[in-house]
């Protein structure tokens, strides 16, 4: 909103500030930042308007945004592997061969997250950000069986039922500017 000058409809403010009380809720239970996840959350946020504002499709734009890394990515490699720590083309192959083949299964979401930040409003993509941290919410939950304080279930809720009131704006708007022949 501030930078992209994006709008928002009445009932997707509802739904922000609904959210942001859930999280504000949970910084008061937490009592300290997370400063860890306010960076996670502040580097991807700008990773999405830089993405956003430069005119190139996913492959091109991750292609640049690899050749713009490689110099750093080949700096750690070759400290990593003068210091000893390296695993990679040490041992048997087929552990390399999945090291190799985590970079395709790295980049085909990066490749439809370019390609989603042009398409849809930032924001839009901010709070389809929530859909990764449910998930490992769920296997932390069904997989490795840790206890849910009724606070973090409250404020679990509060965001999904915020992340519903937009998703339903979002949904109504594109509706109401669709040509009537689409429809």
């Amino acid at each position: 909103m501030l930078i992209l000058k994006e709008r928002m409809r009445v009932l997707q403010g509802v739904a922000v500030g609904l959210a942001t009380l859930a999280i504000v809720i949970q910084l008061v239970v937490l009592g300290e930042l997370p400063w860890i996840t306010l960076c996670l959350a502040l580097s991807f946020g700008t990773y999405g308007l830089f993405r956003k504002q430069v005119p190139l499709d996913g492959v091109t734009g991750l292609f640049v945004e690899t050749l713009l890394l490689l110099p750093v990515a080949l700096i750690a490699l070759f400290w990593l592997i003068n210091a000893g720590y390296s695993h990679f083309m040490i041992g048997d192959g087929r552990a390399n061969l999945l090291l190799m083949a985590s970079g395709v299964v790295t980049a085909l979401p990066l490749i439809a997250f370019a390609g989603a930040t042009h398409r849809l409003r930032l924001s839009t993509i901010g709070f389809l950000m929530y859909i990764n941290p449910t998930i490992q919410f769920f296997i932390a939950l069904l997989v490795f069986e840790e206890t849910l304080k009724p606070i973090q279930l409250a404020t679990f809720v509060m965001i999904w039922i915020g992340l519903g009131m937009y998703s339903y704006a979002a949904w109504q708007e594109r509706q109401q500017t669709r040509p009537a022949i689409a429809r």
